[in-house]
């Protein structure tokens, strides 16, 4: 208000400025007077103490020409000029390797100018700029990855966008269409397309190196297209358009099977657990009797009696039984599944996905960082199985590999590493899923399952944009400073929040340097408290109570359940507890006032005998 009444004389100027001033902070930008919000300039009026104008607010357009600068001034805030329209192009001209679509930059924009202190131009200004960056990037992008495309290349892409005799679609509509969820169903559908699609020109070379962000991008502009619109365009772009449509359906496709694999491989281990489940509840009978079988035995051994040999009593318990043979086989039943573990299970249900898991396998193209890793050399072997019908093989490799309890469970009897085979096309199918979700084994084109060290960014390229990013928000670019920085700003708001809330006898309170100061009751803080400390008087906590309080409430109030006592008075009678010495909390105090109506129980309202 000293601001305003120092610029302008009559009030009605100072309103205006004050509208303005507000109307600024607000949007970032200077509005047309008629589609200011009539509140503000209400709310700007009662501070002024004088009357919102009846009429629509409005402002000569010389006072409105001053009142602008001044406001530009009292902010620091610069207008929107060539040279602040230069700067900002260039900060969003780092913005290319990601995926930037218009709003993206849009609010990029509007924050970078909000940063550097610039009014914002209009918004159609910036939906302008934005355009021609995305223009520019858009061409240098395409060219990019057209540049190294063959002529032959170019023509069967090209090629694409005709109709094929005998074909109700061209080879772009067919990319187009996405391909349903890959199931058992629609397995053979997706081979095929898969297989088609890696009959083309291959996409990956040309891409290596570009931004993933705008790969992506890319596909999404060409599904919105048909084939008259996707030849209007430039021969560049449509080319660029083409290869990155290809690279994502591709990419789908190899994805969508890996997943049916994992699909697979989970549903058999959730079969196989069922299973196990299943036969431990039918085998608790057999178990139980042979509980007993063993106490009685036990009970032969602890009671001698004189009516036989132990021999022949023992005889006749196993008689009752069934004899030797039939109680070591009960035995050998209850202890072939006695740990929690479902890989005995597997082979069940391994006989009806074989076929599925031995295509889907020969369909992905598995690589790894190391070419001599196992779960290669197992796929490998998986594929020289396919055609195998003996039951038992005899392998040359390092049982080392193998865990133990798939080793116990595949081994058999022989020279070398001789295994059941259908056993160990389960344990093979298994390892290679575990290593594809762990990331030991990827899939040569694909996104989900990639190569992760395919997607990471150039160090040399993300170190100077990182830095800027940080600069830009004032944050350090070491990281070390940068935890030292927060540890700091973390131990200072707590020192203020102390500070504010400061009494007279506070149950706890935090130093500058951040240790913890504790004094006080017991129950607030989890250290004992000693028995040298005094309990606080009621004279002390209700200083202490009234130190909180803002100076909001005058003294002397009455209301419902006072009895026209001061409350002050009321909060010091009901401070302690009926019959007792200890003194309570002060929000325990408080919270037993009476509350106005439409005030929360768990939120009472702060009393003070000031003000």
């Amino acid at each position: 208000m000293q601001w305003a009444r120092k610029h302008t004389r009559s009030p009605r100027r100072q309103l205006e400025l004050l509208v303005l001033l507000k109307a600024f902070q607000f949007l970032g930008y200077f509005p047309a007077p008629r589609v200011i919000a009539p509140s503000i300039v209400v709310a700007s009026a009662r501070r002024l103490d004088m009357l919102a104008p009846e009429c629509a607010f409005s402002v000569a357009p010389a006072t409105l020409y001053r009142s602008r600068a001044a406001v530009r001034r009292r902010l620091g805030v610069e207008r929107w000029t060539t040279v602040t329209r230069r700067l900002l192009v260039s900060r969003l001209l780092s913005l290319n390797q990601g995926r930037g679509g218009p709003n993206d930059f849009l609010n990029a924009a509007v924050e970078y100018l909000r940063q550097d202190g610039i009014e914002l131009p209009a918004l159609r200004t910036l939906r302008r700029l934005i355009g021609s960056i995305r223009a520019r990037v858009d061409r240098a992008f395409c060219a990019a990855i057209v540049a190294p495309l063959k002529e032959r290349d170019r023509r069967i892409l090209e090629g694409l966008m005709n109709v094929p005799p005998h074909e109700a679609l061209s080879g772009f509509e067919r990319i187009k269409q996405r391909s349903a969820r890959a199931t058992l169903k629609h397995l053979t559908a997706h081979l095929i397309h898969l297989r088609w699609l890696q009959e083309l020109p291959a996409t990956q070379p040309l891409i290596a190196g570009l931004g993933l962000g705008k790969v992506t991008d890319l596909p999404d502009q060409a599904r919105a297209l048909n084939v008259y619109e996707l030849r209007e365009r430039g021969a560049t772009r449509r080319l660029a358009l083409l290869i990155c449509l290809l690279q994502v359906a591709r990419t789908d496709c190899l994805d969508q099977l890996a997943t049916l694999y994992l699909r697979r491989i989970h549903w058999m281990w959730g079969r196989a657990r069922e299973d196990l489940e299943g036969w431990r509840r039918n085998r608790s009978g057999l178990s139980q009797s042979l509980v007993r079988l063993l106490r009685r035995i036990v009970v032969e051994f602890d009671q001698p009696s004189p009516e036989g040999s132990l021999d022949e009593r023992l005889g006749a318990i196993a008689g009752e039984r069934g004899g030797r043979e039939v109680i070591l086989r009960d035995c050998d039943i209850a202890l072939e599944h006695s740990v929690n573990d479902p890989r005995s299970f597997l082979i069940r249900h391994y006989r009806r996905s074989r076929a599925t898991l031995m295509t889907l396998l020969a369909a992905l193209p598995l690589d790894a960082e190391q070419p001599e890793a196992w779960p290669l050399e197992l796929a490998d072997r998986l594929g020289m199985m396919d055609e195998d019908r003996d039951s038992i093989l005899s392998l040359d490799v390092d049982p080392g590999h193998i865990s133990a309890p798939w080793r116990d469970l595949i081994q058999r009897p022989g020279p070398g590493l001789t295994v059941d085979r259908r056993q160990f096309e389960v344990y093979a199918f298994c390892e290679v899923a575990d290593a594809l979700k762990a990331g030991e084994v990827f899939v040569s084109g694909s996104l989900a399952f990639a190569y992760y060290r395919e997607t990471l960014v150039a160090r040399d390229l993300a170190s100077e944009p990182c830095q800027a990013f940080l600069r830009d928000r004032g944050l350090p670019t070491r990281a070390e400073k940068f935890v030292d920085q927060l540890r700091d700003a973390l131990r200072s708001a707590a020192w203020q929040l102390d500070e504010l809330f400061k009494i007279d006898c506070p149950p706890c309170r935090i130093d500058r340097d951040g240790s913890c100061i504790c004094r006080g009751c017991a129950r607030l803080r989890p250290v004992s408290r000693p028995s040298s400390w005094p309990t606080p008087s009621k004279r002390a906590y209700r200083s202490a109570i009234c130190s909180t309080c803002p100076p909001m409430w005058m003294a002397g109030r009455s209301g419902p359940g006072t009895s026209g006592r001061c409350r002050v008075n009321l909060l010091r009678s009901r401070t302690l507890d009926a019959g007792t010495s200890r003194p309570r909390s002060p929000t325990a105090a408080i919270s037993g006032l009476p509350r106005r109506r439409g005030t929360s129980p768990d939120r009472p309202r702060p009393i003070c005998c000031r003000s």
